[in-house]
């Protein structure tokens, strides 16, 4: 199980070469005046619980709208503040709109035009053009800010939800260093509803900006994908979720939010909430009736009217429950502005008063309607209180209040009363999965609630915790953060070690570098034959230079034998590693793997085999390297290469299979090594661990086999450089183009 720990570490060893930035509408700490005096509070939501930790690990910014009545009282001249207040680790920078633009931005499109068009609920978008250009400039603003904040520093910057769908394309278009990610908490919609926006083109185009895009599950990327097609002349890859279009990527992969499991379980433990529990049954006059429960904001995508309409029928058709079931519905009016929520308020008013006129009878009604801000022991209580809970949305994208009400249920006790419309519903599968507009098989599921034996709720709910202690709202957080960095790796931003001014700051504050690099491809261009591969003069007087400084110590990891690659470099003092690491020498000391020794009978075999069956083509050479061999076959002509390549598998049939050696396929070469637990990878890990783990480690690669030189440079917090044009994927997190590009970069290292 994911803790925020676990979560904090991976921050760490994840985003060292990057800035961390956060935008949203909401913010994670509010501001609010009491008595005159600016008093914070952490609104509730899985939001905050997820990023805030993630946050304080990495000391980057969050940026968000800064509406709270104290938040212009706290913040300094460029409306930024330490947060969290009582222990400062990153900064939180605000937005600050006009009433007009609030208005035009939030009210206006966000909630009048996109909230009902991606959710199913029948009521109908209202697009109107002001609105539209008010979310225009607004997401125009956040974008000066994030880039003001960014700067020419590399940054991560994650969006959150459906108020800034534009942001992702200007910063984009701006050219900045960045990585873009955004997680849409709402639904998306089928292509033939999202069509009906007059501006769908803008908002995919916005969207699109996103090197990865999530959702909560994969319909609603199917859906996207499915819109962008029909929008867009963009490329879609259906069996890897990705879109290409104006040649830039947009990963799109679904990510099921959670709760934080253990927080929740715990507080619901607690002597407050027992204490709690008692006060609502005396005050509330709870005797023995078995209690339902509904927890939402009022909105029109929960289905309040429906529970209500399948609560009336339940005691329209099992009438002996009356006075023993009591179902209390607890939640906050929300957008009291927006006509919409005005006419839903005045339904849910009608309906109560309608079911409880008619059915209940002197002290005992049958809803408990409660349309106020509880506190959360409060709702914690009820929940613990609870036989059943409905949720009963028309749609939603996650519906966390199923799972806090699982997670509250540590007694392993309650019925979970599901809409299939919520995600929630693709994991909670033990729960009572009942559509809500069909209010007799509601009314039903209640009656189930009410009369299921103890085990059979013991089970399904034991089974649901399991669920949502495994899935919770770090592992969340982790996946997203992880797929995050892929894009990093991925995305054509790589730039030259020496133009990032991250990399350039760490290397030279580092008390001391050690530099590698591989040789063929990198050091040197790719030659015809691996004998011609020259050092160029001037990259061999800058390793020379730089290995003279104190500061810095440099070494070559090649799939060179160690006589060959130390000969073709010829700098004296340098660290020389051969055929992938199998072989080190430091100026003193030298080590040969034991276990490629051993095999070293085996690779002589094959060598002879190869050479025997390919030594007649045509512009092939296969070359021994005592622990490995090497076939180039760049010279070779085009019709030649398939009786070449039937030359490879016949050679290598005895041994493919045998587990005794790797076979490895390059640039237009094949390698063969021992089959041990060793790369370039535990060859730089071996170099490393020979000096302070101050040291700051570099690799420089250009080939498959120095992705493992990569990933480990990675894991020692160091700076992977792939050298070369757009192959992808790489682990190396930089990116120059040529061997050449890395003698300049040696050069301006120097003058350092």
């Amino acid at each position: 199980m994911w803790t925020k720990d676990d979560l904090q570490k991976l921050v760490q060893r994840q985003t060292s070469e990057f800035r961390l930035i956060i935008v949203s509408n909401r913010q994670p700490y509010i501001h609010d005046l009491v008595d005159g005096e600016p008093q914070y509070v952490v609104p509730s939501g899985g939001l905050t619980a997820a990023l805030d930790p993630l946050m304080q690990a990495c000391g980057g910014t969050w940026i968000a709208y800064g509406g709270g009545k104290g938040d212009k009282y706290i913040v300094d001249r460029d409306s930024r503040v330490m947060v969290p207040p009582d222990n400062p680790s990153y900064s939180l920078r605000l937005v600050w709109l006009t009433e007009e633009e609030e208005q035009g931005y939030y009210y206006g499109f966000s909630n009048e035009a996109l909230w009902p068009l991606c959710h199913n609920a029948y009521t109908e978008p209202i697009f109107d053009l002001r609105d539209w250009q008010t979310y225009q400039a607004v997401n125009r603003k956040f974008a000066d800010l994030v880039l003001d904040e960014v700067g020419d520093s590399p940054a991560i910057v994650l969006t959150q939800d459906y108020h800034l769908a534009l942001l992702p394309q200007y910063l984009r278009q701006s050219s900045a260093p960045i990585i873009t990610g955004q997680f849409w908490h709402i639904p998306w919609p089928h292509s033939e509803i999202f069509r009906i926006c007059p501006w769908q083109a803008e908002l995919m185009e916005g969207l699109l900006g996103n090197n990865l895009l999530g959702f909560h599950i994969g319909d609603h990327c199917s859906n996207f994908m499915d819109a962008a097609s029909r929008t867009l002349p963009v490329r879609v890859d259906t069996e890897y979720n990705r879109i290409d279009y104006q040649g830039e990527t947009t990963l799109v992969r679904p990510f099921p939010i959670s709760i934080d499991f253990e927080d929740i379980c715990h507080l619901s433990e607690s002597v407050e909430v027992e204490e709690e529990m008692e006060r609502i049954k005396e005050e509330w006059g709870f005797s023995d009736q078995l209690i339902g429960l509904g927890i939402d904001r009022v909105d029109y995508t929960k289905g309040i009217p429906h529970r209500f309409r399948a609560i009336g029928r339940f005691f329209e058709k099992y009438p002996e429950y009356m006075g023993k079931v009591v179902f209390v519905q607890a939640g906050v009016l929300s957008r009291s502005d927006i006509e919409a929520y005005q006419l839903l308020g005045g339904q849910i008013d009608r309906l109560v008063g309608e079911i409880n006129s008619r059915f209940g009878y002197g002290d005992w009604q049958p809803i408990v309607y409660k349309p106020d801000d509880l506190p959360s022991v409060t709702l914690m209580a009820l929940r613990r209180l609870s036989r059943f809970c409905i949720v009963s949305s028309l749609h939603d994208g996650m519906n966390l209040v199923a799972k806090e009400y699982v997670a509250s249920r540590f007694d392993d006790d309650g019925v979970l009363i599901l809409s299939p419309f919520a995600g929630a519903a693709l994991e909670l599968t033990q729960s009572l999965i009942v559509n809500p507009y069909a209010t007799e098989e509601m009314a039903d599921a209640i009656r189930d609630a009410v009369t299921m034996p103890s085990e059979e709720r013991r089970r399904r709910m034991a089974h649901m915790r399991g669920i949502v202690r495994e899935n919770n709202i770090y592992k969340w957080a982790a996946r997203l953060l992880v797929e995050l960095m892929q894009c990093a790796r991925e995305t054509n931003f790589r730039r030259s070690l020496y133009a990032s001014a991250t990399a350039s700051r760490q290397i030279s504050e580092a008390e001391h570098v050690l530099m590698l690099f591989d040789y063929d491809g990198t050091l040197s261009p790719i030659a015809t034959r691996p004998d011609l591969a020259a050092l160029p003069g001037e990259t061999r007087d800058y390793l020379q230079a730089l290995n003279s400084k104190a500061a810095y110590s440099l070494g070559i990891v090649s799939g060179r034998s160690l006589d060959d690659v130390s000969a073709m470099v010829d700098v004296p003092g340098l660290i020389y590693a051969g055929n992938h690491g199998l072989e080190i020498q430091w100026e003193k000391e030298e080590f040969i793997h034991p276990e490629a020794l051993a095999l070293q009978p085996v690779i002589d075999s094959i060598l002879r085999d190869l050479d025997d069956r390919l030594s007649g083509y045509e512009g092939v050479l296969v070359e021994g390297k005592a622990l490995t061999l090497t076939v180039h076959y760049r010279l070779t002509p085009e019709s030649l290469l398939t009786q070449v390549h039937a030359g490879f598998d016949a050679a290598l049939s005895d041994y493919a299979g045998s587990g005794r050696v790797r076979i490895t396929r390059g640039k237009e070469v094949l390698e063969v090594r021992p089959n041990i637990s060793w790369d370039k990878g535990r060859a730089i890990d071996k170099i490393a661990s020979q000096f302070a783990d101050s040291t700051l480690s570099v690799f420089f690669g250009d080939d498959v086999t120095d992705e493992d030189g990569f990933a480990a440079i990675r894991e020692l917090g160091g700076i992977s450089v792939f050298v070369g044009g757009a192959r992808e994927p790489t682990r190396a997190l930089y990116r120059v183009d040529s061997p050449a590009e890395v003698a300049e970069t040696l050069r301006l290292l120097t003058e350092l």
